[in-house]
């Protein structure tokens, strides 16, 4: 096994996703979890050597850039980080991902670059503000100054399905742990209120073009802490945390990645149990505002 860790928007230059092996850092309590199921731990390792010293290779990073225009850019280059992992190695890949580096992951299954042979055995997805967008008709409007109307354009498209610009890939994913708390603001309501961005630009200058033709240059996305593609929910794990005493929604979404979360994390990847499995063994997950994890 092989397992990565994506960061989220504006944490290029963090520390908990690549070096908080200490104390109460995510990877350390993500060791500590992996070793305690099954005794061993594969985090940022690929054919038993630390991923630092594969030549090419390194920590995957992304400019956590706020626009989706740079979470498409950031899914092409896992794209070709991952195609570079898999020729070296056929060992299963795991990926851990917080916030937006979720969505570059879901992105990144869905791009048709990535190699045909591209698993992703287990992926954890930390607070990810799952987005969609409503949905447009493909039957055009019978007069086109009607749309020109917001009133007459909603109507039109009222029973269009969602657009789902990060849509997962489902047949790259055996199955997937959903982490989440509602005490968390930076999920949802601002991710979302922040979220009127450019679009994921993925493909060629002329598909760019033809897909904003369709769908427009901007995003305007409603966000949720579960994913609601409908082709995707087979593989979610969902789980809801307590954060305990005094802080902040801006903590609550740090906490996510703190050492309680990196071992509950551990034990769900090398027990192959499901999080209620490991509830019913272990207690509830209960967090602390305090547990930034590095």
């Amino acid at each position: 096994m092989t397992t990565l860790i994506i960061h989220g928007t504006l944490a290029g230059g963090a520390t908990w996703y690549k070096s908080s092996w200490s104390g109460r850092g995510f990877l350390a309590g993500l060791r500590k979890g992996m070793i305690a199921a099954d005794g061993s731990e594969d985090i940022w390792t690929v054919n038993g050597e630390r991923i630092d010293n594969v030549q090419g290779l390194g920590t995957f990073k992304w400019s956590g850039s706020h626009e989706g225009s740079g979470r498409g850019y950031a899914a092409i280059a896992l794209v070709n980080y991952l195609n570079q992992l898999h020729e070296i190695t056929d060992e299963p890949i795991r990926i851990i991902a917080h916030s937006h580096g979720c969505n570059v992951v879901k992105l990144a299954s869905s791009l048709p670059d990535l190699a045909a042979s591209v698993f992703i055995d287990q992926a954890v997805f930390l607070a990810c503000p799952h987005f969609s967008e409503v949905g447009v008709n493909s039957e055009p409007l019978a007069d086109w100054k009607d749309s020109l109307s917001f009133k007459k354009l909603a109507e039109h498209n009222k029973d269009a399905a969602p657009l789902l610009r990060y849509a997962i890939n489902p047949n790259r994913f055996r199955r997937i742990l959903n982490l989440y708390s509602k005490q968390d603001v930076v999920q949802v309501p601002l991710a979302q209120a922040f979220g009127a961005t450019t679009v994921p630009m993925t493909g060629s200058f002329w598909n760019n073009f033809k897909a904003a033709l369709v769908t427009g240059i901007t995003e305007y996305p409603t966000a949720a802490r579960r994913d609601i593609d409908p082709n995707a929910r087979h593989l979610y794990d969902d789980l809801e945390l307590e954060i305990s005493g005094q802080g902040t929604g801006l903590a609550a979404h740090s906490a996510l990645h703190g050492y309680e979360v990196g071992a509950f994390c551990g034990d769900w990847l090398n027990t192959g149990l499901n999080s209620q499995q490991i509830i019913a063994n272990a207690g509830a997950l209960i967090l602390s505002y305090d547990d930034l994890g590095g």
